[in-house]
């Protein structure tokens, strides 16, 4: 979570800082950043789903 939080804020507040003449632009800007969507979000939705799984199985258990 932490790693993804930091990614995050790296990505909104040193893009303009560093520009790099060979970065895509326009439309290829976007399909590389939402290419790196799925990656950036594993983190928090497993962990979204094991604490899921978790509360579910332990208040069956409990039954």
């Amino acid at each position: 979570m932490i790693v993804t939080l930091l990614w995050a804020l790296n990505q909104l507040m040193y893009t303009d800082l560093f520009h790099d003449p060979f970065e895509p632009q326009g439309g290829w800007q976007i399909l590389m950043a939402s290419s790196y969507l799925p990656m950036v979000l594993w983190g928090p939705v497993l962990a979204a789903v094991t604490w899921d799984y978790r509360r579910r199985t332990r208040s069956e258990a409990g039954r």
